[in-house]
């Protein structure tokens, strides 16, 4: 992975560029720039004649998809600056180990690289509060394609130290080929332990019994793991979990609001529908459907 510096504009945020390099043929690279917002301020970036830096990071590595996730980190260094960590799953057909970087926003400096496994590890990723007690924010990573000792490919979710990149707790799927953290969001706390919990995606749960997947969310303790709830699909709801948002608490009788994604398999004739589910009770407090599924919100 390389880093340079650049600059950019007073008062426009932090700009995070980082490439991918996809192979297509033998002799032949292709290198993708993308770009990324990252925060909203620019207070712990080096100023000079109005302009502030800006760090490019390039994947040094053919076929690495660094940049598949991206989330910020607070509370990392002596001066308690933000960093970035970022997802590098690699090709699933390439079998290739996925990575998490973990980047300074100050000056660009490498902090730990998270060494994960074979099946997409680092397609997703969030940040998590102090886990381990060193006052540091953690990550939550997904490797929605892992297999398990069976070798069944149920997929993995796993809480890490920010600071070490060293596991905290890991989760597996009960589900073959689930896709068990195709998506993740942390939410709240919901068992009252004092620690922030993580909701996850097994939009796939339900093909190992049928042509189509239902899907299931699990919400597992940020502390250990475990899970502590499931939230399931409905009949018509196809993919149930593939993709998650949490919208905070939704008032004094209800916790944490969170809505999932339940997209519809190209198999089935109806659009794709978003939920809105309480993370405490499971009770589906509103469903979002298009009445016309080629509709548009004005």
């Amino acid at each position: 992975m390389r880093l340079s510096r650049g600059r950019q504009a007073a008062n426009c945020g932090i700009l995070i560029v980082h490439s991918r390099e996809v192979s297509v043929w033998p002799s032949a690279v292709i290198r993708i720039l993308l770009v990324a917002a990252v925060g909203a301020s620019c207070a712990n970036a080096r100023s000079e004649h109005g302009a502030r830096d800006v760090t490019l990071i390039e994947g040094a590595e053919s076929e690495s998809r660094l940049g598949a996730a991206v989330t910020v980190l607070s509370g990392l260094g002596q001066n308690c600056s933000r960093w970035i960590a970022i997802g590098a799953p690699g090709l699933l057909s390439r079998k290739s180990r996925g990575r998490v970087h973990i980047v300074s926003l100050a000056d660009g400096a490498c902090g730990p690289t998270i060494e994960g496994r074979r099946g997409l590890f680092g397609d997703t990723v969030a940040r998590i509060g102090d886990l381990d007690g060193d006052g540091r924010d953690d990550l939550i990573v997904g490797a929605p394609r892992a297999e398990d000792a069976a070798g069944s490919m149920a997929g993995m979710v796993g809480a890490y130290s920010s600071s070490l990149g060293t596991p905290l707790w890991v989760a597996w799927g009960p589900f073959s080929y689930g896709e068990f953290g195709r998506a993740l969001v942390v939410i709240d706390d919901v068992d009252g332990d004092g620690t922030q919990d993580v909701a996850v995606g097994c939009p796939g749960a339900g093909a190992e019994t049928g042509p189509r997947s239902q899907g299931v969310v699990l919400v597992l303790s940020g502390k250990d793991g475990s899970v502590l709830r499931s939230l399931r699909s409905v009949s018509g709801e196809l993919e149930f979990g593939a993709a998650l948002s949490y919208l905070g608490f939704g008032g004094d009788s209800h916790g944490g609001v969170l809505a999932v994604g339940a997209p519809i398999s190209y198999a089935y004739p109806s659009p794709g529908r978003v939920i809105g589910v309480d993370t405490e009770s499971g009770e589906r407090l509103w469903t979002w459907v298009p009445r016309d599924p080629d509709a548009r919100c004005a």
